[in-house]
């Protein structure tokens, strides 16, 4: 099977048909409602962890593909040190994930121990009490607003006066190997993605 591939003008090539490149117009190119990418943004393979902050200042849109080079936690604190450095007060974190691990967990913990942070809501799924004891133990004692529920989605927003980072990707907040796929949105306030999870933690609280 052939391996397409989008060019640079926007056309499909395909390199398994005789030996020649054969090009393909995506449909959604000449769809009327298409539109293409940000013209501010960054698609960054492999990236070295300490490159990150200058890329999320520079680019409106980031999108990393990872191989274990750097944690969510890693990026948590390119950001929030970003925040820092152009905000007068320490950033609002929401984050919501599957999973996180002992080492990630204790870096947020310390974040907000040293306020750095300053509200943290968190979204967890429920199977992690059982998973990692230690880690449910350190985010319901640091957390302003910490709720397990039935989740999955992996979301990230770092938010003060200077702007509002949003990450949505496939990555945990555990340590590994595995590609993994970020997009980083700069904007001025996600209040779509901040609404949800606090409407999330609401409905658990009303249950309790």
């Amino acid at each position: 099977m052939a391996l397409i591939n989008l060019t640079n003008n926007g056309m499909q090539e395909s390199g398994n048909v005789k030996d020649k490149k054969i090009p393909f117009a995506p449909w959604y190119i000449h769809h009327e409602g298409y539109r293409d990418l940000p013209k501010n943004y960054a698609f960054v393979q492999n990236c070295n962890s300490k490159k990150l902050s200058e890329l999320f200042f520079e680019h409106d849109v980031t999108m990393l593909q990872t191989k274990g080079n750097f944690a969510m936690h890693d990026l948590l604190l390119h950001l929030v040190s970003l925040h820092l450095k152009k905000s007068s007060c320490a950033p609002d974190v929401w984050l919501t994930t599957f999973s996180m691990t002992e080492m990630s967990a204790n870096v947020v913990g310390k974040l907000k121990v040293d306020k750095m942070i300053g509200q943290l809501s968190i979204l967890m799924d429920k199977e992690s009490r059982t998973r990692y004891p230690q880690v449910d133990q350190i985010l319901s004692n640091i957390s302003d607003h910490y709720v397990l529920t039935h989740i999955h989605a992996k979301v990230l927003i770092v938010s003060s006066q200077y702007a509002s980072h949003t990450v949505i990707g496939s990555a945990n907040w555990t340590k590994n190997p595995r590609i993994e796929c970020l997009t980083v949105f700069k904007n001025n306030v996600d209040v779509k993605n901040i609404n949800w999870i606090n409407d999330e933690i609401k409905i658990a609280y009303d249950r309790e």
